[in-house]
């Protein structure tokens, strides 16, 4: 059985104002830390054999809190990358609901049919995305895996688990931050998730999240 156990990264600098981050790179705010060591001690509770992150700095430190803890590598793979929103990212919402109404609509309404300018589109991410979650997979066949990534790559990952089509993406809540989804790859192809956005454990330690999540 192949054990996928794959991490939001904490709250960082990006998740407190109105604007996108993408591709960006953004540290952890000290919140963010205290979240990311919280999941790690709820993590002990599952041993691994491997640990992937996005080579963003955001997620590389909400990463390290676990790989240190445990005394492991952590391998990083820029596959695992949030969506490279091109020249929209820095910009704020207000600024570009005022410049962009007509993609902004799109970007809220119609996601998957998003192309950034200077950037991805969000079907070229989705497809990125799944090609490195069926890559790891396969090349980790029988193990556990820690996957630290962010938002969007999780939402994506969690339509292909349920078996729904990738539009399905656009009505998918945000999963929150430091949160813990857990899919088992079943030897049939199919995919059970025994866990989904999971922060109980956030909230008990008064770590839950503090910004509103938004689309970035």
């Amino acid at each position: 059985m192949t054990r996928l156990i794959v991490i939001r990264h904490a709250q960082s600098e990006g998740n407190l104002g109105p604007f996108f981050t993408g591709h960006n790179n953004v540290f952890l705010t000290p919140h963010g830390h205290k979240q990311a060591e919280e999941t790690a001690r709820f993590l002990d509770a599952y041993p691994a054999d491997v640990a992937l992150s996005s080579d963003l700095l955001r997620v590389q430190q909400t990463a390290r809190h676990t790989t240190e803890r445990r005394g492991m590598e952590l391998i990083l793979d820029p596959g695992l990358r949030e969506l490279d929103c091109g020249t929209w990212e820095g910009q704020s919402y207000p600024s570009l609901m005022a410049h962009f109404p007509d993609e902004w609509n799109t970007w809220i309404h119609d996601s998957i049919h998003m192309i950034f300018p200077g950037g991805e589109s969000m079907q070229e991410m989705c497809n990125r995305v799944q090609r490195t979650f069926a890559r790891i997979e396969e090349e980790y066949r029988g193990k556990t895996v820690l996957i630290f990534t962010h938002c969007t790559p999780i939402r994506t990952m969690i339509t292909k688990w349920k078996g729904q089509p990738i539009s399905a993406i656009n009505d998918l809540y945000f999963p929150y931050n430091a949160s813990v989804t857990i899919v088992r790859c079943e030897d049939d192809g199919g995919y059970t998730i025994e866990l989904e956005s999971y922060d109980e454990h956030l909230k008990q330690a008064g770590l839950h999240r503090e910004n509103k999540e938004e689309k970035r």
